[in-house]
């Protein structure tokens, strides 16, 4: 198996490029039923685009959080939260 792990050889990274495509081809559907369907009038391919318009924000979060997974932790946190001598939380915090 050829594979690498940790920080910077995430699987978004691996696949930034073809998410992006994939974002690319969506979004231009995307344009082309809402063209359609406010040219025929035709609900259905306006419903349609609404869902296609979740799925291309949903593949831009994704390619958003890319860069966010290669980011190298910082010093001193685990998951955004100071260590404090223990990964369990204090009671009361």
């Amino acid at each position: 198996m050829t594979g690498t792990h940790g920080p910077g050889h995430t699987a978004g990274a691996r696949h930034q490029r073809r998410l992006a495509w994939t974002l690319a081809l969506t979004g231009s559907f995307l344009l082309v039923e809402v063209a359609g369907g406010l040219w025929t009038g035709s609900l259905a391919l306006l419903a349609d685009a609404g869902h296609m318009l979740t799925d291309v924000g949903a593949i831009a979060l994704s390619l958003l959080a890319v860069p966010l997974a290669q980011r190298p932790p910082l010093s001193g946190h685990i998951v955004g939260r100071p260590l404090r001598g223990g990964v369990a939380p204090r009671p009361g915090t």
